[in-house]
């Protein structure tokens, strides 16, 4: 794509800043740290309390309810001011409609939590409750109130002693607590944490489920109730050089298996994405090497044996910030945040060596595209297949088709009104 000197690169190159000073949105409250020869020291570790018993990863007994379409809400972080890259703590909320419409309200709905320039947002399996993973290892915890306006429950919350550093959370498949993942060393905080979230929405933590060195990514099986993958360079009773372990859930977590996905040590694992039959999983290498690019492991799980397998590697992917299946199975796709593109990549189990292929960019419907870096799927009801992407400039809709097509839908912008830096799109997550 070629770049001539417009506006938007001159907006580009500032933004640069953002992407070279990541969490660096101005002063902070200092953070205390050992002195330890490790990097990326967070908060101290507080040793490890009674984590009590994780869910297993089992919903409520009985049947689900059926879904019923619904208006969905879309979070969005705002996280820069007009002028300069201080961090400001603001959110807004757009609407979803059924027929795949989304609506920027106006006036704007905002509110303020912490700030939203890192991490991601999840939410309950009913969507009531929002959790953020923010800047400087923060929780915010937030919900609709009757009327749809937001509440913030939680602004930021590191447990009630800083008893964390998140870099990332996962929800429970039974909706009754959240796990966070502290990026550090194991000896200083590294590893999952369990947080029960009561009725009213209000966090309990619940301890330390296990420590872990430089974890990054955890996700549950859906066809393996009661098993988690997950991505650390030390876990448990691992061997040495492995970096990728399948856990068994609920009270104490044992590890079943480990494999290296990527060498281990020299790689930052930025996504991963567990196919919809949860035979497969991607995981996405974003080095920041001088000179080196991107990668996507290919690793198949067995569904009758704890075994994992790392088939291949997809090479070429800049910097990938995101990875996503179809729901429907048969291909994938990876953001390229400093590529400004949208990967397309075929899956194909016909091709046992190699089911993962590089097939190029998404053929975009106009050129006004930068900096992807989030990236929802819709998996049921009418909108099965819609895929939100959050940009620089606002939020893109495309389309997985049932054989295997991806269509972009076009780009919509959220800059009206808005100025400078702060027409910034950052972090977001979008209510099931």
């Amino acid at each position: 794509m070629s770049r001539s000197p417009t506006p938007r690169l001159l907006l580009l190159l500032s933004l640069a800043l953002v992407v070279l000073f990541w969490s660096g949105c101005g002063p902070t409250e200092p953070i205390d740290k050992p002195d330890t020869e490790e990097p990326d020291a967070g908060e101290p570790d507080t040793g490890e309390p009674d984590a009590g018993e994780p869910d297993a990863g089992e919903p409520d007994a009985g049947e689900p309810d059926p879904f019923v379409e619904h208006v969905r809400k879309v979070v969005i972080a705002r996280p820069w001011p007009k002028a300069g890259f201080d961090c400001v703590p603001v959110w807004e909320v757009l609407d979803l409609l059924e027929d795949g419409t989304l609506v920027w309200p106006k006036p704007r709905v905002t509110f303020e939590m912490g700030v939203g320039s890192e991490g991601n947002v999840v939410f309950t399996p009913d969507g009531k409750y929002g959790i953020a993973s923010q800047k400087d290892g923060f929780i915010g915890i937030f919900t609709f109130d009757e009327d749809g306006k937001p509440r913030v429950i939680k602004a930021t919350w590191r447990g009630p002693n800083d008893d964390f550093y998140s870099s990332g959370v996962v929800m429970d498949p039974s909706g009754k607590r959240f796990y966070v993942i502290d990026h550090n060393w194991a000896n200083n905080g590294g590893g999952v944490y369990s947080v029960r979230l009561e009725a009213s929405g209000e966090p309990v933590l619940e301890g330390k489920v296990f420590s872990a060195k430089l974890g990054s990514q955890l996700g549950f099986l859906p066809n393996q109730p009661g098993e988690v993958l997950y991505h650390s360079i030390e876990t448990l009773d691992a061997p040495a050089n492995t970096d990728f372990h399948r856990l068994k859930w609920g009270g104490i977590p044992t590890r079943l298996t480990s494999v290296s996905a990527f060498s281990a040590g020299n790689n930052s694992v930025s996504a991963m994405a567990i196919s919809p039959d949860g035979a497969w999983v991607l995981l996405s290498d974003s080095p920041f090497t001088e000179g080196q690019s991107g990668r996507v492991a290919v690793v198949s799980i067995a569904q009758d044996s704890p075994e994992l397998q790392v088939i291949h590697h997809v090479e070429g992917v800049k910097n990938p910030s995101g990875l996503a299946w179809s729901p429907y199975g048969n291909v994938a796709i990876a953001l390229e945040n400093f590529g400004d593109e949208v990967k397309v990549l075929p899956f194909d189990t016909s091709k046992p060596e190699e089911p993962l292929s590089f097939q190029g960019s998404m053929t975009y419907s106009s050129e006004a595209r930068a900096l992807p870096h989030t990236i929802h799927v819709i998996d049921q009801g009418n909108l099965r297949g819609l895929t939100l992407i959050s940009e620089l400039r606002g939020i893109r809709k495309i389309q997985f088709h049932p054989d295997g097509t991806v269509e972009d839908l076009g780009l919509i912008p959220l800059i009206e009104g808005l100025e400078g830096n702060e027409i910034i799109v950052r972090t977001m997550g979008v209510q099931p």
